[in-house]
């Protein structure tokens, strides 16, 4: 009919919900430090899992310099106009801005959501009916993997947080 209003996108809008990977995708817009540390990490990057990691790797990947706002301008503009206005969005919040460190604690907190969510399915499975001893005993062992893990990543963030 004439007049009515338009339907809406069916597409849910994109979000970052996750507050870690916001702020690293922040501090890899702003601070040439925190830029330069998420560069230079590799393998099982711990944002990639989670709703917007992968802006943070476009970004890694473009190779601009956070001290030069005309470099960031021209990353922002590849972006695609849902993604842009959130980018920038959060590039311009009121949080700080960060540095090498602080990309550090914040990247080794995403690694241990995703452990803990990981020993979560784990113990899930654990409990289904019907797995053999042998399987049982493989998740366990899995589990007390991630323990360790966990325990570890628990005691780098708290060493990270002392040295400050």
């Amino acid at each position: 009919a004439a007049g009515a209003a338009p339907v809406p996108d069916e597409r849910p809008a994109l979000e970052i919900t996750n507050q870690a990977v916001r702020q690293l995708l922040k501090m890899a817009l702003t601070s040439p430090d925190a830029y330069l540390w998420l560069s230079r990490q590799r393998a099982d990057l711990p944002w990639t899992a989670f709703p917007g990691g992968d802006l943070i790797d476009r970004a890694i990947e473009a190779g601009f310099d956070p001290s030069r706002p005309e470099t960031i301008a021209a990353w922002l503009s590849t972006l695609s106009d849902e993604e842009e206005p959130l980018v920038t969005g959060i590039m311009h919040d009121n949080s700080p801005a960060g540095d090498a460190e602080s990309a550090e604690r914040v990247a080794l907190s995403l690694r241990l959501q995703a452990v803990s969510s990981q020993i979560d399915t784990l113990t899930a499975r654990q409990r289904q009916a019907g797995l053999t001893r042998d399987q049982a005993m493989a998740i366990l062992g899995e589990i007390n993997l991630l323990q360790k893990e966990k325990v570890d990543l628990q005691k780098r963030v708290r060493d990270i947080q002392l040295v400050r």
